[in-house]
């Protein structure tokens, strides 16, 4: 990953994924934002599949990190 990203939001989840592997995503605070971007991004994803509430009871869930 040479480009400099400022917004989480910007990263392919391809790259989110091997960011999971660097060295210097290792810490807890990387970790867990990598974590929950990949979560929410899979709940977005998932909105049709679900009933109204349960979709946005994800979401929730992942903006707290649960």
């Amino acid at each position: 990953m040479n480009k400099t990203y400022t917004n989480i939001q910007d990263v392919s989840t391809t790259n989110l994924l091997k960011m999971l592997d660097m060295d210097r995503f290792k810490d807890n605070a990387h970790q867990k934002m990598i974590k929950d971007e990949l979560k929410f991004r899979n709940y977005k994803s998932d909105w049709n599949n679900q009933d109204e509430h349960s979709a946005f009871q994800g979401m929730i869930d992942a903006f707290r990190g649960v």
